[in-house]
């Protein structure tokens, strides 16, 4: 986590630069549609991780990916990769387990 002052100023960075970059995100975006829509996907989330999950963003989520298989994680944050490993692990093995593979794309 950042505890300090002087260790969330690259966090104040970031978040400053990238409300400049609007259009190039928005094209971002449409390409990760574009190319992820009918892949096989797994989608986590930290229940905890308060700034991020809303109502909002998982019907967002829902809606453009309804495919895609989700772990929600009641006691993780931001980082469940670190909260509760052993569950995400378990969870990528399983739902990539049948996935076809997929030819890799060059370009």
């Amino acid at each position: 986590m950042a505890p300090t002052y002087a260790s969330r100023i690259g966090h104040a960075t970031l978040l400053a630069s990238s409300t400049g970059e609007r259009e190039w995100l928005a094209e971002l975006e449409e390409r990760v549609d574009a190319t992820l829509f009918d892949r096989p996907m797994l989608r986590v989330l930290g229940m905890r991780d308060k700034p991020l999950v809303t109502r909002e963003f998982l019907a967002k989520w829902d809606e453009k990916y309804p495919h895609a298989t989700k772990l929600d994680l009641p006691a993780a944050g931001h980082f469940w990769q670190e909260d509760q490993p052993e569950a995400v692990a378990g969870a990528i093995r399983e739902a990539f387990a049948t996935a076809p593979e997929i030819p890799h794309r060059s370009g």
